[in-house]
């Protein structure tokens, strides 16, 4: 394997963007092991016996499925397709991550005179990269707690990286960063507040079954988004940035030219 520092900076990025497209296939893999499992439930189901000639440890098992509730059934497909959201806009949060950490080793200067070193750090520091390292972790680290929006404006003005987004791309990056911090952190049934009186109450503000509405087309829908956004993000570092267009075509028109395909429920294949 060539050494890191053999590398060219794109080949470096592009590790990124490889580690972005592997998760994705990873999550389509699962979503199609998720829908197999779903339809075998349906069809076993519908049947009222087994097939002939099965064995007894089939049977068992046929029994085990036979024995998932309609209840059951519904709580993980809503928490499946939860989980399937926050991962595939995990991907994207850990790309914009990366893409930003990538930049500010490349432009340190790019963090602003602001960004402040203890003097500390610099005498234990190994080296002048170890300090640089430290600083920028540092950096992206605050970065993070901002909004999706609020990151690219930061990669647009520190980096001057075009990206131009449609307004629906726009409404869907707030509209998934939205929905996944709140499956991770509100799934409360009920809002505790106090009433005219100042006595406590407790109102349900959600569906008991469905505390945040997922519904299976929201995945596609968001990963089409963030598609469109790395692919800007891309073509911007690898061809303004970097001055790498002709050896970063394949990659562009990789990214740009379409939506990841989805497998629906009831589709395996």
């Amino acid at each position: 394997m060539e050494e890191d520092a053999n590398k060219s900076p794109l080949q470096i990025y592009n590790a990124t963007v490889v580690s972005y497209i592997l998760g994705v296939i990873r999550l389509l893999e699962a979503r199609l092991a998720y829908n197999k499992t779903s339809l075998a439930l349906v069809a076993l189901h519908g049947k009222s016996e087994c097939g002939a000639g099965e064995g007894g440890k089939v049977n068992e098992v046929v029994g085990m499925l036979r024995d998932i509730t309609y209840l059951e059934f519904d709580s993980f497909c809503y928490l499946t397709e939860a989980s399937y959201l926050i991962y595939g806009t995990t991907l994207f949060d850990t790309f914009l991550t990366e893409t930003t950490r990538f930049l500010l080793l490349r432009f340190p200067h790019a963090m602003g005179k602001k960004q402040v070193v203890p003097f500390e750090a610099v005498l234990s520091a190994d080296s002048r990269a170890s300090v640089i390292n430290d600083a920028v972790a540092k950096r992206v680290r605050e970065l993070a707690f901002g909004t999706f929006l609020d990151r690219i404006c930061f990669l647009r003005e520190a980096f001057g990286l075009k990206i131009d987004l449609e307004p629906h791309v726009t409404t869907a990056l707030e509209h998934y960063s939205t929905v996944r911090n709140t499956v991770i952190h509100d799934q409360g049934v009920f809002e505790v507040s106090l009433d005219k009186n100042q006595g406590l109450r407790a109102k349900r503000k959600t569906c008991p079954r469905h505390p945040t509405l997922v519904r299976c087309q929201d995945l596609e829908e968001a990963e089409d988004a963030y598609l469109a956004v790395i692919g800007q993000i891309y073509k911007a570092v690898a061809c303004d940035v970097l001055k790498c267009a002709e050896e970063a075509r394949s990659m562009v028109e990789f990214l740009t030219r379409g939506r990841v395909s989805h497998p629906r429920k009831g589709q395996t294949s």
